[in-house]
């Protein structure tokens, strides 16, 4: 399910920006969403994010990325140090 914060009082910081769950990015990105939670969560994730529910826009830009590299058989260190 996508939302986009409207009410700047209601969720200060994440006003005009979408939110994301798991599985609507691991929808849009044609991935598991086992997949996507891996790459997003413990001390080896590929991408950190602030909440394990809950993605950003700017999250989920940064997944399609990483699942287009993982596809062109990048390696996930060269992805790790990338991110860095």
């Amino acid at each position: 399910m996508t939302f986009v914060a409207t009410d700047p009082d209601a969720a200060p910081g994440l006003f005009g920006v979408g939110i994301y769950d798991l599985g609507e990015t691991a929808r849009l990105i044609r991935r598991d969403p086992d997949t996507v939670a891996r790459w997003t969560q413990g001390r080896r994730a590929l991408h950190e994010v602030d909440d394990d529910q809950i993605l950003t826009f700017w999250d989920l830009i940064s997944l399609l990325v990483i699942s287009e590299l993982i596809r062109r058989r990048v390696p996930k260190p060269e992805i790790r140090r990338g991110a860095e």
